[in-house]
This record gives C-alpha cells, sequence and structure tokens, in this order.
C-alpha cells in the first residue's frame, strides 16, 4: 500500500479526500480511492506546469519526472526507478482527456 489508510489519517491531504469524497459517495473511503485522488492531483500539476495546452509541452514535462508535493504527499522520484512509462499510453490518455472536452489550460 503506497498511500495510509484514508479514515484514520491525519494528514492534509487525507483529510482534503475525505471531504471531498464524502460529498459524493456514503461509503467510506478507501486506500485504493485515496491513491486515485493523488494521482489525479499530480497530474493536474504536471499540466499546469506544462503551461501550454499541447501534447509536447504535457509529454516534457512527464519526461521532467519534477518532485511535487501535494498537500503534504511527497511525490519523489529517484533515478532509474520507475522511469519508464509507455509513451503510446501518454498519448492516448491525452486524446481521450481532449476527446472528453477538458482543457490542458493550467
Amino acid at each position: 500500500q503506497v498511500v495510509p489508510n484514508p479514515r484514520s489519517a491525519q494528514t492534509e491531504y487525507a483529510r482534503r479526500f475525505r471531504d471531498i469524497y464524502g460529498r459524493y459517495f456514503d461509503d467510506a473511503p478507501s486506500p485504493a480511492g485515496l491513491a486515485g485522488y493523488l494521482a489525479g492531483r499530480y497530474a493536474l500539476r504536471l499540466m499546469a506546469r506544462a503551461g501550454a495546452p499541447h501534447r509536447a509541452a504535457l509529454l516534457d514535462e512527464v519526461r521532467r519526472r519534477s518532485d511535487v508535493d501535494l498537500e503534504g504527499y511527497a511525490v519523489r522520484f529517484e533515478a532509474g526507478r520507475g522511469s519508464r512509462y509507455d509513451a503510446r499510453v501518454v498519448e492516448a490518455c491525452v486524446r481521450l482527456f481532449r476527446e472528453r472536452g477538458f482543457s490542458l489550460a493550467g
């Protein structure tokens, strides 16, 4: 498990997740849900850093693998660990994102 149990964690990111989750769902939040929430926040941060709503700008930001702090949850990358991604998957996600009418603008 990469993230703490959101039902008992007392961090800012867990509190915010519980608050948002509770607005829309009746069941208890799960670690998988918290992991998804943080992944989404990370993706939004990368899109904001990319600056331009262009595929190339977003892919450049993905390649940089910059460290990010998400309300106290640190996303850190170590050289040689988890450094591979499938560019086709990234491009498919960006295409789907656009097809659904979302904007990459910060």
